[in-house]
């Protein structure tokens, strides 16, 4: 493990040093794919929004007004990366990604992706039922539609290796809005 500690050092400080959104994404997905909690701490700044302005985005963006954009778009690329990690380190990858999800102040785009990978590493019954219930104060139409596309989706899985967690995504949705939100809303 002492060569990973080495070579996360190594990745950690070429993302930092980043200077152009291709080389972000490149270095957020080798984190990314090695699947490992030392990567994770790496790139939970990115998920949480914590780090710095001259990190993140890190690369020149033409106008000023949409480094916010910038820093939100890189952060969904992170966000989605995490697709690898999910269902190997759920109990890491959860508390990361919930408090983005939940937090009404992010753009919708970054709690949908937050929500997605959420719901790959498998959250337990209650998670999910906490989930559905809050969706009765949800603001944003496209969350809370893709929400309960997402909670359908998983209460459908046939799977064998998915029947708990679809079993649970069935409860959860008992808990959901009844309404249903047409199709130029976002869906899973």
């Amino acid at each position: 493990p002492e060569h990973i500690v080495k070579i996360v050092e190594v990745l950690k400080k070429a993302l930092r040093e980043a200077t152009t959104f291709h080389q972000k994404v490149v270095i957020i997905e080798t984190l990314a794919h090695m699947a490992i909690p030392e990567a994770l701490e790496v790139l939970a700044p990115y998920v949480n929004d914590k780090a710095p302005i001259e990190e993140l985005p890190g690369y020149f963006v033409e106008k000023p007004e949409l480094i916010h954009e910038e820093r939100n778009f890189v952060r969904q690329v992170t966000i989605y990366a995490l697709a690898h990690v999910a269902r190997q380190y759920p109990q890491l990858v959860l508390p990361m990604l919930l408090p983005v999800y939940e937090n009404i102040a992010e753009p919708y785009e970054v709690r949908i992706a937050a929500f997605t990978i959420a719901l790959q590493s498998q959250p337990s019954k209650s998670v999910l039922e906490r989930i559905a219930s809050e969706l009765h104060h949800e603001h944003n139409r496209q969350v809370r539609s893709f929400v309960i596309s997402g909670l359908e989706t998983a209460a459908n899985l046939t799977q064998p290796m998915y029947q708990e967690f679809a079993q649970n995504a069935r409860f959860a949705i008992e808990f959901a809005p009844r309404e249903r939100l047409g199709l130029h809303y976002s869906k899973m």
